[in-house]
């Protein structure tokens, strides 16, 4: 729906509102106020400055659901990261040979591994078999993966950001 349709609804919505129900009531108490009939003009004001009060409330809403979103972006701008954690984990990636780093980057792709499939990925690389826990190497020597359940490791949640700012600084 564009713009216009969702400014001419919200504007219907809030001046039938206002029209039918407060509007009414004080139309109705100014005529009993003054014991007679009002002008037939007089509903046709009280209309029109219902659709003022309406085109205001509209505004309202919309300069409020702005704001909402402005806020949102401002934090999505932030880092998820403090650059302390960020020179710890350049600090640790640094150190790391070939075959941890395709193994961390595979990792982030596919979200779990266990270590016999770690082991095969890093077969499959030509980086030769290694046994003893490729990705438990990983969590004792680095703050980079987390053991979840039995075999089942994953990037740590902390510090996903980070990888991923020197996963892409390293690509260019």
């Amino acid at each position: 729906m564009s713009d216009i349709q969702n400014y001419v609804k919200a504007l219907l919505r809030h001046w039938l509102a206002l029209a039918s129900g407060v509007g009414s009531v004080i139309v109705a108490a100014i005529s009993a106020f003054l014991r007679k009939s009002l002008p037939y003009w007089s509903f046709w004001t009280f209309a029109l400055v219902w659709f003022f009060v309406a085109s205001f409330r509209v505004w309202q809403d919309m300069h409020s659901e702005l704001k909402g979103v402005r806020s949102e972006l401002n934090r999505l701008r932030v880092p998820k990261y403090s650059n302390e954690r960020l020179r710890l984990a350049r600090e640790q990636y640094g150190k790391l040979r070939r075959e941890y780093t395709a193994l961390l980057r595979e990792l982030r792709v596919r979200g779990q591994m266990m270590e016999d499939q770690a082991e095969k990925f890093n077969e499959f690389l030509g980086f030769g078999k290694m046994y003893g826990g490729l990705l438990n190497a990983l969590q004792n020597t680095t703050s980079f993966v987390h053991h979840d359940i039995g075999d089942q490791y994953r990037i740590n949640p902390d510090m996903e950001a980070a990888l991923d700012k020197i996963f892409e600084e390293s690509d260019k």
